[in-house]
């Protein structure tokens, strides 16, 4: 039997995120910032973002990402915690006028129940498990996401936010449980809403 290949250092992430993190920037903070971001912005990341060379569908460096939140928390004054509002705002964008009205007659516990496979969409080698859900509340485990900081965390916890509103969910209020910080590979949560 032949060897199995070695897992990645780390991950790639479609190029989606790193061109909402971009939009968000401008809608959040102004134009001024955004520029000033993507001046700041080292290469390589910063010449395929500012020349335009970084598409949705395509796989980039998580890495890439993680310079990108970095660099937007500096010229803007902010910490990890915005990144959440950024993913939120990400998560509802993703969407399409089609894909939320077929989620706005799906539960949330459904759609939670379904949520790995659409992560698996943005993230190439990480795996989340949904442990439970059922009414007002759903349990996730994410792993094998190397790579991932505070930052992407946060933005990921708020895309989850996204999801559960556009189902009808209200009151959402996520918990992380274990992990969810820089470095941590792995990360527990629990969703409530009513």
């Amino acid at each position: 039997m032949p060897a199995q290949p070695s897992a990645p250092e780390e991950q790639n992430i479609k190029g989606i995120a790193l061109r909402r993190l971009m939009e968000n920037c401008e809608h959040f903070y102004g134009a001024e910032a955004a520029r000033r971001v993507l001046v700041r912005l080292p290469n390589p990341v910063g010449e395929a973002v500012r020349f335009g060379r970084v598409v949705p569908g395509g796989w980039y460096p998580i890495g890439w990402l993680k310079t990108m939140h970095r660099v937007v928390q500096e010229v803007t004054g902010t910490g990890p915690d915005v990144s959440r509002k950024f993913g939120r705002r990400a998560g509802e964008l993703n969407f399409t006028t089609v894909h939320r009205v077929f989620l706005a007659v799906l539960s949330p516990e459904w759609v939670m129940k379904r949520a790995a496979r659409m992560f698996r969409l943005y993230v190439e080698h990480g795996d989340m498990t949904v442990v439970d859900s059922r009414s007002g509340m759903a349990h996730a485990v994410f792993r094998s996401c190397r790579g991932f900081d505070r930052s992407i965390w946060e933005a990921t916890v708020g895309q989850c936010e996204a999801v559960l509103a556009l189902c009808g969910a209200k009151n959402i209020r996520i918990r992380i449980e274990s992990g969810g910080g820089d470095g941590d590979d792995h990360c527990e949560a629990i969703a409530y809403w009513t």
